[in-house]
């Protein structure tokens, strides 16, 4: 039975990569009113929900998210950024090693130093990837690219910073100014294109460099186009856009509040810690309206191990994540790789 729901599993993935994103919330939800049948529910929770509990149970997640600070240069249609209320911190270097040193005791092994903000606003930005890249972490962090100086080129490769992601939504300018108020179309794109070019001339092999937009803005029909405009980054993908905790707003797909049955891969693969050294839930979260620690006083490890995180987990585990507020609208767990990412 295992094997049939992996096949399964996989045959949807295939299938759902040539879909657009509406097909697939379609698809997704079949799936899950599928799952939820009486006697597919019983066979599903008998079978599956053990195969899911042994891999969960393996260990807390290898990555994690560390917002240096929560200040951004722009306001883009798709962020919460522009509603955010929490204050704005810039996390001071003793915190960062703190939990850096802790990360890697855990046995971490990557560090992305992204969240609600524009990372090379970040004064403390190469100090921080040349910390964490001390200790044995991978270092990465999502940019918009409008910031891309000649000296912040130089500096990111002479970093060795072992990725960088840069949010570019629209192949053409009236697109893309759309999604990104304040930001400029040529100057953005020469800026990526002039920092993958310093990479090749330094003969370097990193960092990484992908390039993404977000699928509700950009719709796959603009894919080609933007693999054209960026073909000698290293990746180029569409991505779907998140719901980031339950926004219904018009670029965004309404979702229902139904329980899934299986668990947000979220909660096992990152862990997200805010520019106050708090952790919350998910990089979802922008307010950090489920606070489960803080790192200034507790390790990653008691608060992984919190009778609250244990919860959250265990709702999630048995199919009540929508228990959780900022869980009930998102559409993480409602795409293609979320209901079948432990296998």
């Amino acid at each position: 039975m295992v094997k049939c729901l992996e096949s399964v599993a996989k045959s949807i993935r295939s299938a759902s990569s040539r879909l657009s994103v509406r097909q697939r919330g379609r698809m997704l939800n079949g799936f899950v009113a599928f799952i939820h049948w009486p006697v597919m529910n019983r066979i599903y929770s008998m079978v599956y929900q053990p195969v899911i509990h042994k891999k969960t149970s393996a260990s807390m997640p290898r990555s994690i998210s560390i917002e240096p600070h929560n200040i951004c240069n722009l306001r883009c249609v798709m962020c919460h950024y522009r509603i955010m209320t929490r204050p704005k911190v810039q996390m001071n270097m003793a915190l960062y090693r703190k939990i850096i040193d802790d990360a890697a005791q855990q046995g971490f092994t990557s560090v992305n130093l992204s969240g609600y903000n524009e990372p090379l606003l970040d004064t403390l930005l190469f100090d921080r990837v040349e910390y964490a890249r001390q200790k044995g972490l991978s270092v990465g962090f999502y940019s918009n690219g409008t910031l891309l100086t000649e000296e912040n080129i130089r500096k990111i490769v002479e970093s060795g910073l072992d990725n960088i992601h840069f949010s570019f939504d629209g192949a053409t300018k009236e697109c893309y100014e759309r999604a990104r108020p304040n930001a400029d179309f040529n100057h953005t794109k020469n800026g990526i294109l002039r920092l993958i070019q310093y990479r090749r001339d330094v003969g370097a092999e990193k960092p990484h460099i992908g390039v993404e937009a977000a699928a509700d803005i950009l719709n796959y029909r603009g894919l080609d186009s933007l693999r054209k405009l960026f073909r000698d980054a290293d990746k180029v993908t569409v991505r779907p856009a998140d719901s980031r905790a339950g926004d219904t707003e018009s670029l965004l797909l309404k979702q229902s509040t139904k329980a899934y049955p299986y668990p947000c891969p979220e909660l096992w693969r990152e862990f997200t810690v805010m520019s106050s050294g708090k952790v919350c839930l998910c990089c979802r979260d922008y307010d950090g309206s489920v606070e489960l620690g803080d790192l200034n006083y507790q390790t990653i490890a008691e608060i992984w191990e919190s009778q609250r995180f244990k919860e959250i987990r265990e709702l999630h585990l048995n199919g009540q994540g929508n228990a959780i507020k900022l869980c009930q609208h998102c559409r993480l767990i409602r795409l293609s790789n979320a209901f079948s990412w432990w296998f």
